[in-house]
């Protein structure tokens, strides 16, 4: 049945999808320090998943140090698309 597979962890891939999606707007309408919510709320579940034994290895740090690099420079890249947007007065 389609419900067995559907637990947190497909709930959590939703939610930090649309927290991207979010943060997206935010850092290129709004504010730049809204942005920083993103991988602030991403250092928060990875904080959960040490704290809870989730972390088994290496590959899964590794893993997880590559997504807050990821989100660290998509948040760089929404940044400077917001300051050319500025530029050009848009």
């Amino acid at each position: 049945m389609f419900y067995e597979r559907f637990d947190l962890s497909y709930l959590l891939i939703g939610a930090v999808l649309v927290l991207v999606v979010v943060g997206h707007y935010w850092l290129a309408r709004l504010w730049a320090w809204a942005g920083a919510i993103i991988p602030l709320a991403y250092l928060a579940f990875v904080g959960w998943l040490f704290a809870t034994g989730r972390v088994s290895g290496l590959l899964d740090v590794g893993l997880l140090l590559l997504g807050l690099l990821a989100l660290v420079a998509y948040w760089s890249k929404a940044r400077e698309s917001a300051r050319k947007a500025a530029e050009r007065g848009t």
